[in-house]
């Protein structure tokens, strides 16, 4: 779990954050990482299924459509 959040610290430190970004996503994100899945990290979360789905499709969409930029 430590080396993935360092790769992911490495990831975002360049970049600028804009209104699509948020630490819920990022937070989302790092905990279906470590327990492996969107159920259970839903449980941990104490959220339904759908938000967790939510998070991350708005995660990709600010990493994947430009809606950050590198400094």
């Amino acid at each position: 779990m430590d080396r993935m959040i360092e790769k992911l610290i490495d990831f975002i430190t360049p970049i600028k954050y804009s209104s699509d970004m948020n630490i819920g996503a990022i937070e989302t994100y790092l905990v279906i990482a470590e327990l492996g899945g969107f159920h259970i990290a839903a449980r941990r979360l104490n959220i339904t299924q759908t938000a967790v789905s939510a998070r991350i499709k708005s995660l990709e969409k600010a990493l994947l459509h430009g809606s950050v930029s590198k400094c």
